[in-house]
């Protein structure tokens, strides 16, 4: 049986104790019933993962539990390491996109602004996290990623450095062998950028390619954009192995 998931943004080392904060506690005291004794798995977000046991839940109206770390592992991190630039669909399509970008092991996600979808997302900072919370707990991903705030298009591209492909319509099409360089060296991070449904403007898919990204097409359908993104990383990790 797999450990219950808990965040834990400072954890210390083994032999210590810790309190998980308000919303953690309330998760493993009322809403999972968890006893003292019972083990549990704490993950900090920036690489540890530390299985613990639960000693005992303090505190009057509010309870703290208090955990007991047994033991701490610092995880390397996925490489190549991953950059998602993309045009935020509304709503909770976005809120879908974050947990697979946090499932697909992306580093990064910079929100870009494009002229056919210019709408900046309000309010998102502390939503947004808890979204990336609960994913890295679901899918045991010890690296919560950066979330940069919104950035127009241009300033987007002044800002790339990565190797990067785009989502791209039929029409821009390359075949697969040709989109990764053919040397062997190591690739240390990799950037892909999500237009919004119905793909960047003609200008901007220009733009794209005069710095060097590469245009990936996924057949002839329109995809949404939270379909795009799995797909697209698929593609890409698809296109890394071949390498090996």
């Amino acid at each position: 049986m797999q450990l219950r998931r808990f965040y834990c943004p400072e954890i210390p080392a083994p032999g210590e104790q810790v309190e998980l904060s308000e919303s953690e506690s309330r998760h493993a005291l009322g809403v999972l019933r968890l006893r003292p004794g019972d083990a549990l798995l704490l993950l900090d977000g920036k690489g540890q993962l530390a299985e613990a046991q639960l000693l005992s839940a303090r505190g009057g109206r509010v309870r703290h539990a208090l955990c007991l770390v047994q033991q701490r592992q610092l995880c390397p991190r996925p490489q190549p390491a991953f950059r998602l630039y993309i045009a935020p669909p509304q709503g909770k399509s976005f809120e879908q996109v974050l947990r697979m970008a946090v499932e697909l092991q992306c580093g990064r996600i910079t929100p870009i602004l494009c002229r056919h979808a210019s709408a900046k997302p309000k309010g998102i900072a502390e939503k947004w996290l808890s979204i990336l919370i609960a994913a890295c707990k679901q899918s045991v991903n010890p690296y919560l990623p950066l979330v940069d705030e919104p950035v127009s298009f241009q300033d987007a591209l002044l800002q790339a450095r990565e190797s990067a492909f785009f989502g791209a319509v039929p029409g821009l099409k390359k075949e697969a062998a040709g989109l990764l360089d053919d040397s062997r060296a190591a690739i240390l991070s990799l950037a892909l950028w999500v237009g919004p449904e119905g793909g960047f403007s003609s200008e901007e898919e220009a733009a794209l390619l005069r710095i060097g990204c590469q245009p990936l097409t996924l057949g002839q359908a329109i995809m949404r954009v939270e379909t795009a993104v799995p797909a697209l990383f698929g593609m890409i990790q698809g296109l890394l192995q071949s390498r090996v």
